[in-house]
């Protein structure tokens, strides 16, 4: 039997849309309508409120929090396409997170954009190489946290580059935890 307090009741699309509009402040408005366009199985319309969501986080004002909330739509492109439209955006919030003065600023709006790019491989590989340019930049425990977290997630496509990330945490503990979670995500991948 069911656990009756997992179990959440189906909201119709429709009024998961139209409430996502409603919601006048676009840092939550702009997932809200994300989500709602997971539920969409037209492609034309689930396009349209993937361009509703690009812009209302553009409504945004700091490059940071752009990319980051802009991070919800582009896991929709990622997983459903069109790949075209992923690279045109992929490239336009890359350029917006570089205007990003502030070093860890931008390394985490870069790594919210790496997570949900990351069923592309093309995308994923454009936004790891900026993520870690920045990283090589920025420094202090964020810095090593983010790069701790993506090491093993990493590990799974692409062994060789987690070692390196692995190498350029600086906080000790870190950097050991770091490598026993790319250790056994290893073990889990051959396993």
């Amino acid at each position: 039997m069911p656990n009756p307090r997992r179990v959440r009741p189906r909201i119709p699309v429709k009024v998961a849309v139209a409430a996502a509009r409603r919601i006048r402040h676009p840092w939550y408005r702009c997932p809200s309508l994300a989500i709602a366009a997971t539920e969409i199985n037209d492609p034309k319309l689930r396009l349209a409120l993937v361009d509703e969501a690009f812009a209302a986080a553009d409504q945004l004002e700091e490059p940071n929090r752009v990319v980051t909330v802009a991070s919800w739509p582009i896991e929709i492109l990622a997983e459903r396409g069109p790949s075209e439209r992923l690279q045109i955006e992929v490239r336009r919030l890359l350029a917006l997170a570089a205007s990003e003065p502030h070093g860890l600023r931008r390394a985490n709006a870069q790594s919210w954009l790496l997570h949900r790019v990351w069923p592309d491989v093309g995308g994923r590989q454009q936004v790891l190489d900026a993520f870690l340019a920045t990283c090589a930049v920025a420094f202090g425990w964020r810095r090593d946290r983010m790069l701790m977290l993506l090491a093993p997630r990493l590990a799974t496509v692409d062994s060789a580059r987690a070692a390196e990330v692995v190498a350029m945490i600086e906080r000790a503990s870190y950097r050991r935890r770091s490598q026993r979670d790319v250790d056994a995500a290893l073990a889990g991948a051959s396993g």
